[in-house]
């Protein structure tokens, strides 16, 4: 079975301590200018089983920019790169089990399953 691109345009982070913008999308691949898309932010709560929040669990998530494409080589969709935008960010959450992400807003792209299929606006996550 072939993977899709999702599955293939996942970060590769090591094994390094966080950096202070791994949380903010908007701002931790910046060169000179701001990603294009509408600002959000992503937040939640890491619960186990009993309902409590999980201190220390690292997250990590991808996403397509707000056109629609993936910083990654195997991605050829036609929409172009967003030069101040990496689309992965990570953090631990907080002693509570809480954590936000700022990004913008992932665009839907096109997938191969069949003529005019689209994947919706969607972003990653990893726990």
């Amino acid at each position: 079975m072939q993977n899709s691109l999702s599955e293939v345009t996942g970060p590769r982070f090591g094994h390094d301590a966080l950096g202070p913008l791994d949380d903010d999308l908007i701002r931790n691949y910046a060169h000179g200018g701001e990603p294009i898309g509408e600002r959000t932010v992503v937040h939640g709560w890491v619960r186990d089983e009993n309902g409590r929040g999980v201190p220390n669990a690292l997250i990590e998530i991808w996403q397509a920019n707000a056109g629609g494409r993936y910083r990654h080589v195997n991605d050829s969709y036609l929409a172009p790169i967003d030069p101040n935008f990496g689309g992965c960010g990570r953090m631990m959450t907080d002693a509570d089990g809480h954590y936000a992400f700022r990004t913008v807003k992932p665009g839907a792209y096109p997938f191969r399953n069949f003529v005019n299929s689209w994947r919706p606006a969607h972003i990653h996550f990893s726990l």
